[in-house]
């Protein structure tokens, strides 16, 4: 047997990247406004059911910061070394809130699928409809048979007129029992009218009112369907 040696293969040694500039952190600054956008909206997701609404998101480290300072100086004299003890406690403050929140969540690091789905959502209402098609696509890469990542990519094929590949998710999540979505079988009634389906637009816009003959979605199926007869 011949040796790597005697045959001069070189020796590709791999190692991992030292310091921050592995991270690529410039790229993302093109994308600042994606990262406004899914901040802002976490931000109003969380805090819309409260009273004041999004300032609690400033007034709660504020009051932390608050209690920290009279239980620690005031009460427990804690040193700060100089500085004002409001300022040293809000700087460690600051890291250890940033870490817990983040880790607060651990279904958007157990489940990237999900954290795709959402994304892709994002990029849709942005009308960035191509890469939101990509990271639907890898969201159901992960998870074939998520409902949510299947509707929302119908949703971008149907806003970029595809309504081939729109019927055919459309139907898959207004057929899955798991799935129950009255948008999805809306969606696909008003993708077979434009494809000049009317008796499967019919067929669906059935669907979309068994589900909650009641609800939103079903006054639009009555709405947009009513042309198609009874």
């Amino acid at each position: 047997m011949i040796s790597e040696t005697k045959l001069n293969i070189p020796i590709i040694r791999i190692e991992p990247a030292r310091g921050w500039v592995s991270l690529k952190l410039g790229e993302i600054w093109p994308y600042r406004e994606l990262l406004y956008f899914l901040v802002w909206r976490d931000v109003k997701v969380r805090y819309k059911q409260t009273a004041i609404g999004a300032a609690w998101a400033i007034i709660q480290p504020l009051l932390t910061m608050v209690i920290f300072t009279l239980v620690f100086d005031k009460f427990a004299k804690v040193p700060s070394n100089g500085l004002p003890y409001p300022i040293f406690s809000f700087a460690a403050l600051l890291p250890w809130t940033y870490f817990s929140k983040a880790l607060e969540y651990p279904m958007r690091l157990d489940n990237p699928a999900l954290t795709r789905a959402h994304l892709g959502w994002a990029l849709f209402h942005q009308k960035r409809y191509v890469d939101a098609a990509k990271e639907l696509r890898q969201a159901k890469q992960f998870q074939p048979n998520m409902c949510v990542a299947t509707y929302r990519l119908a949703r971008v094929y149907f806003a970029r007129e595809e309504w081939e590949k729109a019927a055919e998710l459309f139907q898959t999540a207004s057929d899955d029992p798991s799935c129950g979505s009255q948008e999805a079988s809306y969606y696909l009634m008003k993708t077979r009218m434009q494809q000049g389906l009317g008796a499967e637009a019919k067929v669906a816009r059935d669907a979309c009112l068994k589900i909650s003959p009641q609800s939103c979605i079903a006054s639009q199926c009555r709405a947009d369907g009513r042309g198609l007869g009874h």
